[in-house]
C-alpha cells in the first residue's frame, strides 16, 4: 500500500523543487553573456518555468519512467513551439505552419554559429536551440534530484550550462552572473539535504542505489532519444543533403563547411579594432573583398558555395565587354581567424601560395584555404585581380534583364517585409535602368541615414525594420537591407563582406595594415553587359577606385553622408507617399530598437536586468527556506518517526531523539561513547534536575537493550516527557538558537 505523504513532507520537497528552479534560473541567466539584445529571456525563463513545473506534475502522477520521458519530451515539443511561435493550433499543439517557420530558423542558426562572436543577436534559431537544451537539461536535473535522490550530481545539468556560457561567451558580468549561480546552487545544496535526506546521507547518496536509480531513467531516455532521432532526421534542415552545408573540396577531398562570415562583422568593429588582421601590399587601395553572400531567408544573409581546387588561372564569375585593370596584391595574414583569403575584385590569378593550397569558387569569386587547414592566419601569398573600370555613362545605358541562371539572386522570402518592399518601390520603381535604381537605393541611405555602431547587431527582417525606422546603424544592416530591397526591384543583388583597405604605412605608401575596425560589408548588383557591381549605401564608406557611385573614398567617417550622388544620370528620390512615410512612423513608435546613445533596447516583456531578476527570485527562495525552515525539519522529523511507529520500542527512541534534538541549541549532544542516563547527567546543570528526563533515559535504555517487551502505558509516558523537555528547551532559547541547529549540516541522526 503505497504511503500518503503528511503536509510537512509535501511542503518540505515543494521548498526543494523551487531552489533547484532557482538554481536553473541562475544559470540560463548567463545568457546575457552570449545575447546583444534580451528577446532570448522570456522563452527561456517560461522554458525553465514549466519545464519544472511538468517534471513535479509527473512525479505526482507516479508514471512509469518510460511514459513519464515521452510525456516530458512531448510537453517540450508542445510548449517551446507555443512560446516561440505563434502558429500552433487552438490546442497549442504545433501544425505544419510550425514546421515551416521552424525550417528557416533552424538553417540561420546552422549559418550563424560557426561565425557569431558573443555577445550576438539571439536570433529565434539560437533560441530554440537554447529552449531544446535548457528543457533536457530541467528533465534530467528534476529526475537526479528527486528519483535518484542526489544531491551534487543534480548541479551537473546546470553546470553544463554554465560551461557552455563560459566557453563562448564574453565577459560582460562575469563575476556577477558566477556569484548568482554559486548561491542558488548553495541555497539548494542545503535545502535537498537538510529536508529530503537522512542526517547521515552522504554527499553523493548511496552511489548503488544512484547508479540503479539513474539506470533506470537512463535507459529509457536513451531508447528514446535514438527512436526521435531516426524519426526526425527527413525533417532536419537540409538532411537532403546533410544537417549542415557541407561544400565540395575537389576530388578525393572530405567535405568541409564554410559559414557567413557577415555576423561576425559587429564583434571585429567593436572588440577586435585595434587587432591587426592582415598587410598587404597594392600600388593602390581596394575594398580588399572575402566573399559574397547569396541567400536571405529573413534572417541571415549566407552562401551556399561550392568550392573545387584552384588553379593558377582563376575561372572569371562572368565575362562582359567591360574593361578592366591588372592589380596585384601581396597578402600576409596575421589574425583573420578564417578560412577566406582576401583579395581585390574580382581575383584572376594566384601568383604565388606560400603555407597551403587554395580553394576557389567562381560564383562568389571566393578564395579558402583547402580543407585540412584551419584558419588562413600565417599565410603570405601574391594575386593579381581584374579591376572592373566601370563608367557611370556605360552604367546608365545599360537596359534591364539579365539571364535566367541570375535569377537565384532576386529570391526573397514570401512574407518578407511589405513595407521594405513598399519603400524600395517608392524610391526606385519608376526608374527605367538598374543602375538608376540602384543607385536611387544607395542615394536614400546615404542621404537619410547615420552610420552607429551602438545599435543591435544583426541583419534578419526584424532589424531591416527596425534600421528603416530609426535610420541608423552599421555595414551590416545598410548592405543587409540594401540588397534585399534592391531584389524586391527585380535587381539581381548580393552582399559583399571583407575589409576597407587599412591604413598606409607611413614609411611605405604601397603597404597597408589592416585591422579589426576596418572590417565591412557592401552590396553587389548585377547588371547585364557589366557584371557584379559594387554600391556603396553605408554613410561615410566609399571605395577606392568607383567613380560611378558617386561616393569619394573613405573608411571611418560617422554621421549622414554628404557626398552623394548629383549627376544628372542618377535620378533624384521621389517624395515618398504618404502611407508609407505614414507606416515608417507608426512602425518607430513600435520599434524594438531605442534610438539614442543608449543603443539597443530589445522588445522584452521583462525590462529588468536578467540577473537582477534571477537574484530577486532566489532571494525570494531564500526566504522562503529561511522562514519554514525550522517548521519543516521538527515536522518531517516527527513525521518519518510516525511512519515507521510498527513498533512500541520505535515510539520511545523517537521521543527520545525529539528531547535530544531540543536541547542541541543549549550545546547539549550526545557523544556517541555515552549511555542517555549519562546524557541526562550532563545535561543537569543547564536544564536542572529533571526526573521526567531520566525516566526517559533509563526507558530509551530498556527500550534499546532490554528483551523484555513494552506495554503502551510505557510508549505514552515516553512521549509526554519528552514533549516536556521539548517545551522546556524551547523556553530556554531564542529563535537564533534553534534556527542555528536546525541550518547545522555535521551529520547527527534526526
Amino acid at each position: 500500500m503505497t504511503r500518503r505523504f503528511s503536509l510537512a513532507e509535501q511542503l518540505a520537497l515543494l521548498v526543494t523543487e523551487l531552489t533547484l528552479v532557482a538554481a536553473t534560473l541562475a544559470a540560463i541567466v548567463g545568457f546575457e553573456r552570449l545575447f546583444s539584445d534580451e528577446v532570448w529571456r522570456r522563452p527561456l525563463i517560461l522554458t525553465v518555468a514549466i519545464g519544472h513545473g511538468v517534471a513535479m506534475l509527473l512525479r505526482r502522477l507516479r508514471l512509469p519512467s518510460v511514459l513519464a520521458v515521452v510525456a516530458f519530451l512531448g510537453a517540450g515539443a508542445i510548449a517551446i513551439t507555443h512560446l516561440l511561435y505563434d502558429t500552433t493550433s487552438s490546442w497549442y499543439l504545433p501544425t505544419g505552419a510550425t514546421l515551416d517557420a521552424l525550417r528557416p530558423d533552424l538553417e540561420a542558426a546552422r549559418d550563424t554559429f560557426g561565425t557569431a562572436v558573443a555577445p550576438t543577436p539571439a536570433i529565434p534559431g539560437f533560441v530554440v536551440l537554447a529552449a531544446v537544451a535548457v528543457w533536457i537539461l530541467v528533465g534530467l536535473a528534476d529526475a537526479i534530484a528527486f528519483r535518484a535522490r542526489l544531491t551534487l550530481p543534480a548541479l551537473v545539468p546546470a553546470s553544463a550550462i554554465v560551461i557552455f556560457i563560459a566557453s563562448l561567451g564574453s565577459d560582460v558580468r562575469r563575476t556577477p552572473l558566477l556569484v548568482l549561480v554559486l548561491g542558488a546552487s548553495l541555497v539548494f545544496i542545503v535545502t535537498h539535504r537538510s529536508l529530503l535526506l537522512p542526517a547521515d546521507h552522504t554527499w553523493l547518496g548511496n552511489l548503488t542505489d544512484a547508479r540503479s536509480a539513474m539506470a533506470r531513467f537512463a535507459a529509457p531516455v536513451a531508447v528514446l532519444a535514438g527512436l526521435f532521432a531516426i524519426a526526425t532526421v527527413p525533417f532536419v534542415p537540409g538532411s537532403t543533403d546533410s544537417l549542415v552545408q557541407f561544400n565540395s573540396s575537389g576530388p578525393g577531398d572530405p567535405a568541409r563547411v564554410v559559414i557567413s562570415p557577415l555576423v561576425d562583422i559587429r564583434g571585429r568593429l567593436v572588440s577586435q579594432q585595434d587587432v591587426e588582421v592582415f598587410q598587404v601590399r597594392s600600388p593602390e587601395p581596394a575594398y580588399w573583398r572575402l566573399t559574397a553572400l547569396d541567400t536571405f531567408n529573413n534572417q541571415v544573409w549566407s552562401s551556399r558555395a561550392d568550392y573545387d581546387g584552384a588553379g593558377s588561372e582563376l575561372e572569371p564569375t562572368v565575362t562582359s565587354g567591360t574593361s578592366s585593370r591588372a592589380v596585384s596584391q601581396q597578402f600576409r595574414i596575421q589574425a583573420l581567424a578564417a578560412v577566406w583569403l582576401p583579395a581585390a575584385f574580382q581575383p584572376d590569378r594566384i601568383v604565388d601560395v606560400e603555407g597551403a593550397s587554395v580553394q576557389w569558387e567562381p560564383d562568389s569569386a571566393t578564395l579558402i584555404v583547402r580543407n585540412g587547414t584551419p584558419t588562413s592566419d600565417g599565410i603570405e601569398y601574391t594575386i593579381e585581380s581584374a579591376v572592373p573600370e566601370f563608367q557611370q555613362t556605360d552604367l546608365s545605358a545599360l537596359p534591364s534583364g539579365f539571364p535566367v541562371e541570375y535569377e537565384a539572386f532576386t529570391e526573397l522570402p514570401a512574407d518578407f517585409s511589405p513595407l521594405a518592399r513598399d519603400l524600395a518601390q517608392e524610391i526606385a520603381g519608376d526608374i527605367p535602368s538598374p543602375y538608376g535604381q540602384a543607385m536611387a537605393l544607395q542615394t536614400f541611405f546615404r542621404s537619410s541615414f547615420t552610420y552607429d555602431i551602438n545599435v543591435a547587431a544583426g541583419h534578419d527582417v526584424n532589424r531591416i525594420e527596425d534600421f528603416l525606422a530609426l535610420r541608423q546603424g552599421y555595414c551590416e544592416q545598410f548592405a543587409g537591407t540594401f540588397a534585399a530591397m534592391a531584389r524586391s526591384l527585380g535587381l539581381p543583388a548580393r552582399v559583399a563582406v571583407g575589409f576597407t583597405w587599412g591604413d598606409n604605412d607611413p614609411l611605405d605608401p604601397t603597404l597597408f595594415r589592416v585591422r579589426g575596425e576596418h572590417a565591412h560589408a557592401w552590396a553587389e548588383v548585377y547588371i547585364d553587359g557589366a557584371g557584379w557591381v559594387l554600391f556603396e549605401p553605408t554613410p561615410g564608406r566609399g571605395a577606392p577606385g568607383a567613380a560611378y557611385t558617386q561616393v569619394s573614398p573613405a573608411q571611418d567617417e560617422t554621421g549622414i553622408s554628404e557626398d552623394v550622388a548629383g549627376s544628372p544620370l542618377v535620378p533624384a528620390i521621389p517624395d515618398l507617399a504618404p502611407n508609407v512615410l505614414e507606416a515608417l512612423a507608426g512602425l518607430d513608435e513600435g520599434s524594438t530598437l531605442a534610438p539614442g546613445a543608449g543603443g539597443a533596447v530589445p522588445d522584452s516583456s521583462f525590462t529588468m536586468p536578467g540577473w537582477v531578476l534571477a537574484v530577486a527570485i532566489i532571494a525570494g527562495v531564500a526566504l522562503v527556506v529561511v522562514a519554514a525552515f525550522p517548521f519543516l525539519r521538527r515536522r518531517l522529523r516527527r513525521t518519518h518517526h510516525r511512519a515507521h511507529l510498527d513498533h512500541l520500542r520505535r515510539r520511545v527512541l523517537a521521543a527520545w531523539d525529539n528531547a535530544v534534538t531540543s536541547v542541541a541549541p543549549l550545546g547539549l549532544r550526545p557523544t556517541g561513547a555515552e549511555t542517555s542516563t549519562e546524557f541526562v547527567r550532563r545535561a543537569t546543570p543547564l536544564l536542572g534536575p529533571q526526573p521526567r528526563f531520566v525516566d526517559l533515559a533509563n526507558t530509551v535504555d530498556r527500550a534499546r537493550y532490554s528483551p523484555e517487551p513494552l506495554d503502551e502505558s510505557v510508549a505514552a509516558d515516553a512521549e509526554a516527557a519528552g514533549q516536556h523537555i521539548e517545551n522546556l528547551a524551547h523556553d530556554r532559547t531564542t529563535w537564533w538558537d534553534r534556527y542555528r541547529v536546525e541550518f547545522d549540516l555535521v551529520g547527527r541522526r534526526r
